[in-house]
């Protein structure tokens, strides 16, 4: 395909589409215009009471639903808040626990150095050892 043949085929489907948005530009506000002609006859039928027991209506319906919305998110969030509190409560027994095992852990070590410093102290002290190698001291 020549540039020239190419260069005509854009330039034809850029005037398609040129054409194509135009019509549809134009239907679209036809419609638009009609949809806006409807609604002026329907609100010209309707008296002030009927459209504003209609708008309390709606109101009321909205009121209702944004109510339960209310009351379900509470919900949830109640949920959450006990959820978080029993976490909390498992995490407190927990380290709890380990406080406990760490306190018991560190008081077998401080008994086990002083029974090594102890039985040091003993086997420096036994009078065969003093007697036998004096470079020990």
């Amino acid at each position: 395909m020549s540039p020239d043949t190419l260069t005509d085929t854009l330039q034809n489907r850029s005037d398609d589409i040129r054409r194509y948005m135009e019509i549809k530009t134009v239907q679209l506000e036809e419609v638009l215009n009609e949809r806006a002609d409807e609604e002026m006859d329907v609100s010209d039928e309707e008296d002030y009471m009927g459209n504003k027991k209609r708008v309390r209506y709606d109101t009321s319906e909205e009121k209702a639903s944004l109510k339960e919305e209310n009351d379900s998110l509470r919900c949830q969030l109640e949920a959450y808040k006990n959820e978080v509190d029993l976490v909390r409560s498992d995490l407190k027994t927990d380290l709890d626990q380990k406080d406990k095992q760490l306190k018991m852990l560190q008081q077998t070590l401080q008994g086990m150095q002083q029974l090594g410093v102890m039985s040091d102290v003993a086997v420096l002290f036994q009078p065969d050892i003093l007697d036998s190698d004096p470079a020990i001291f």
